[in-house]
This record gives structure tokens, sequence and C-alpha cells, in this order.
């Protein structure tokens, strides 16, 4: 069955963004961007040479997802680990640009994690990750500051793990116990961590997530939907948003409803940070008292805009309104 989308409500969801506060923690990183020309081959080894023309930093990982819900007016704190480094001074100049409250925890010895992309006539051509996450670094420092002191945790809560360590066991049975019982919690998960995640109010596996946690191949919706009610369930899930790339989403509702939304990329570029920006926003629209069936489809218009674009990327508010308002109707497909 088919239901439209009022593009009304998404448009008054986006103006009811800046009155939202929360936090984001996770795995910290800087993305730094070497853009070039190929015109040979190297005659040391069959590899192309990239001739750098300029360079750029953004921030990657949790930073980016806190950069996405700042976008949108979000008050929005960022915790994480990184080193005493440059890379790290590099993070908090960034942040300050972006209006983001820093609250990272800067721990001697651990590397600040960077990517760095290499990029010629539009292409990726090589990455280079330097890491040493330092599984564990920072935890009891983690878990004070996401308390904020006795009874003030923050009231909405991103967990952006992207496995490298920041997000600890003992920070999720932390977030298990009494002071956040009042906390709404999100979660862009890593399938090892999935028996720790304290439940969620919504969780946002892509498909290669939901399918190490299902245990099986995902051939396509149907088989997501069935993913979702499992994932649901394992982990005490309010909703299951699974991404699907090109073949959109699947969300799973406590009601046992399921919505399968098409995807509203026009051309596609780059998936670095879609995901960022999926749990960026369905949090922000939730939290600004949108359901989760609109803020899905409005997470859903925004990584469409997102992966048009060369690396990690923030959407525009402005750019998100005019492609709602000018683009094509929105529907979505009522699976049960």
């Amino acid at each position: 069955m088919l239901q439209m989308i009022s593009r009304e409500w998404l448009l008054s969801g986006i103006d009811s963004l800046q009155s939202v506060k929360l936090t984001v923690a996770g795995d910290v990183m800087l993305d730094h961007y070497q853009y070039g020309m190929v015109d040979r081959i190297s005659p040391e080894a069959p590899v192309p040479v990239v001739a750098v023309i300029r360079e750029q930093y953004r921030l990657g990982g949790a930073a980016n997802v806190a950069r996405n819900t700042r976008s949108f007016g979000v008050t929005t704190e960022l915790v994480g680990c990184c080193g005493d480094n440059p890379a790290r001074h590099r993070i908090g100049e960034l942040l300050r640009q972006e209006g983001v409250e820093d609250g990272i925890l800067t721990v001697p010895g651990l590397a600040t994690i960077q990517k760095t992309r290499v990029i010629a006539q539009g292409q990726q051509v090589v990455r280079i990750d330097k890491e040493d996450p330092g599984t564990g670094a920072g935890t009891e420092e983690m878990k004070n500051r996401l308390l904020r002191g006795p009874g003030k945790p923050p009231g909405v809560l991103i967990l952006s793990d992207y496995g490298k360590g920041t997000l600890a066991p003992e920070v999720f049975a932390a977030l298990q116990g009494p002071e956040f019982a009042e906390s709404r919690i999100f979660i862009d998960p890593k399938p090892e961590h999935f028996g720790s995640y304290p439940a969620p109010e919504m969780i946002t596996p892509n498909r290669r997530e939901a399918e190490r946690i299902w245990g099986r191949r995902i051939a396509g919706p149907s088989d997501a939907v069935v993913a979702g009610d499992a994932i649901r369930k394992g982990c005490g899930a309010e909703n299951v948003l699974i991404t699907l790339g090109e073949e959109g989403m699947v969300l799973c509702e406590p009601t046992g409803a399921v919505w399968k939304i098409v995807t509203q990329a026009r051309h596609v570029f780059d998936v670095t940070g879609a995901g960022d920006t999926v749990i960026a926003v369905v949090t922000a629209a939730m939290a600004g008292g949108m359901d989760a069936l609109h803020a899905s489809v409005l997470a859903n218009t925004a990584a469409g805009m997102v992966v048009e674009e060369v690396g990690a990327a923030s959407v525009d508010p402005a750019e998100l309104k005019h492609r709602i308002r000018d683009g094509e109707e929105i529907s979505v497909h009522k699976w049960r």
C-alpha cells in the first residue's frame, strides 16, 4: 500500500530542529583529502602518479555526525577520545568553525584516527589510514563525561560506533544504568557490539551490518524486513532503520508496521558519510517531535543529497528544503 508523505510536514520538521539539543559520542576521526590529477604511470611500479593540486581536512566518524546535526541548527556536543597531536588540534579548530561543543577527551599516547583519501579525476585512488585506537583508552573518563555529574546525563544521545575502541563495553554497561533511564538513545551500530548496546529508540545498520547481526545475506527488501524484526527484538530497539543503498531503506516500527522507503539520490558519486547523515538527521528529527516514518523519509532525502558529493558531507537545510519543495512527490510503501 502506497502512502504519500506531506511535504509541508517535512518542511515544518526541519524548522523545528533548532530547538533540539543532543550529544554525539563515539569514534572521532579526521578526514584528509588530497585532490589531484593523473597523467602518467610511475616508472617505479605499475601505479598512477597523482599530482596533488589541493588538500582539505574535514570532520570524520562521530565528528561528522556532530557536524551534520549542527548544520541543522541543533545544539550539539561531541564526546570521544583523541591523542594530544596536530590532528587533534585540527579537529578542535574544525569543531569551533562548525559551532560544535568540544567534549573530546585528550588521552596521552593515543593516536588520533586520520583517514587520507587521494582523489584524482573525481575518483578515489587510495585511502591511507593512521590509527592506533588503544581499545578502552579513556573508558572511565568517557563514562564520567557522559554522566556529567550525578543525575545529569544527556537527554538525547547518539552512539556513533565505528568499532575503534572509544565505545567500550564498560561504556555500554554504564548507559544501561538508572542515570540514563530517561535518555533517548540512537545508535549507528557495529555488529560486534550488538549484544552490549542499551535498548535504543532507533538503530540504523546498513546492509552489511544488518547481515552480520542477522547472520544471513539480505538479498532485497523482503529479507530486510525479516532481518529488521530480528534486530529489533535482539537489542530491544523501538525502531530499526536498515539502509540498503540504491534500494532505499526499510523501517520496522514497534507496532509491527514495516515501511519501504525509496532512495532519493539522483547521481551517486561517493557513499562516504551517508550513514553519518542518516543517524544525524533521523535523531534530530525525532528529538524535534517528528515520528519515526517521517524522520526516516527526511534522513533518506538528506542522505540522497550527500552521496551526490565527493567525500563526507553535511546537508544544508536550505538545500534540503529546496529538494523537498521542488522535487518529485514522496511516497512510501507499507509492507505490512
